[in-house]
């Protein structure tokens, strides 16, 4: 309904332009070039996959801490990637990076 509104406001003011915010048009950049790119379709693949096995299982949330803690990692819970969250795709990567040690082992 929201864009209905912008209609009858843009009809009501022909020379009111719109204007995303620079980290609004970042992320709509940023979306886009990953939409455009294989290998970043399969690393965002990656990420819903791991933050949906660990978000859906406290057993094996546990037993990724516990590997952590026994090798001195810190873990960091993981995040999804929400089309319209700002930074999501930054959160959810840096999550995952930060887990990787413990991912591995």
């Amino acid at each position: 309904m929201e864009w209905i509104s912008g209609l009858i406001l843009k009809r009501t003011v022909p020379h009111l332009s719109e204007q995303h915010c620079v980290a609004h048009r970042e992320d709509l950049a940023l979306t886009a070039s990953w939409k455009d790119n294989n290998l970043l379709k399969n690393i965002e693949v990656l990420l819903r996959t791991v933050y949906t096995l660990f978000s859906r299982s406290s057993v094996k949330t546990a037993a990724l801490a516990e590997l952590a803690s026994v090798n001195e990692v810190d873990v960091l819970s993981f995040r999804p990637i929400q089309e319209v969250r700002w930074l999501s795709r930054h959160f959810a990567v840096s999550a995952f990076v930060r887990n990787a040690d413990a991912l591995v082992l």
